[in-house]
């Protein structure tokens, strides 16, 4: 009789991990994001001040109305409602930028031996969770800076700069810009809503500036970071 012996299994594939690079691996990611800040940061800047204007003339239709000026004041919101459309298209690659940079900045921080709060698919979920992303992204970016203790107290001033001012004067710019689109009169309360529109619109400028800092600063600390040192 003939032997026929089965062949053996080929052995099981090598479990891979994530690679820790010791420099900088994100920083034309990082230089993308705060460009794309800043950039948001100059849109920003003419929503404002076309808000302020419109303002000026929403006041002064109150005392003394005319037809010219009132169109004047829908003008006027016509160019601040173009530059908050152009940020809102800015928004979305820096939106799909820092879901990116999170997971691999978070990777290269768990590859290193440091540890993060939340697990490695909150770096990329916590973003689509509603309400709640506001704290657990936070808290992801807030495990970044805590990476490099030389820079934390700076860098924690940033990151609350940014993130606290970007969430609020972007709602609230918003907010205040949809209410005065609803107003049908010249009032003390239609040129009162386009004041706080101008001054959401500030804040959110702000925050768009101090998150190019951040990042500038985050840079230095994802190329400086160093293998955990276990005992």
């Amino acid at each position: 009789m003939s032997d026929f012996s089965m062949p053996m299994p080929p052995p099981p594939s090598p479990i891979t991990t994530p690679t820790f690079t010791p420099t900088g691996g994100l920083s034309k990611l990082n230089s993308a994001i705060w460009v794309l800040l800043l950039v948001s940061a100059v849109a920003g800047l003419g929503e404002t001040l076309f808000a302020f204007l419109r303002s000026l003339v929403a006041f002064s239709l109150i005392e003394d109305f005319s037809y010219d000026t009132a169109d004047s004041a829908i003008i006027l919101d016509d160019i601040s409602s173009v530059f908050t459309g152009i940020n809102f298209l800015i928004a979305i690659p820096v939106f799909v930028l820092l879901v990116i940079y999170s997971h691999q900045f978070s990777q290269k921080v768990i590859a290193s031996g440091h540890k993060m709060t939340l697990p490695l698919g909150m770096s990329i979920g916590s973003w689509f969770i509603p309400l709640a992303n506001a704290v657990l992204c936070f808290i992801i970016f807030f495990d970044f800076v805590k990476l490099s203790m030389a820079t934390k107290k700076k860098n924690f001033l940033l990151l609350n700069l940014w993130w606290w001012m970007w969430i609020a004067g972007v709602h609230l710019s918003l907010a205040f810009n949809s209410a005065f689109g609803e107003t049908e009169t010249w009032d003390g309360v239609t040129a009162g809503l386009s004041v706080l529109n101008g001054l959401s619109s500030l804040v959110a400028t702000a925050a768009m500036v101090c998150g190019a800092l951040f990042f500038r600063e985050l840079r230095q600390v994802e190329m400086n970071l160093q293998p955990a040192v276990t005992p």
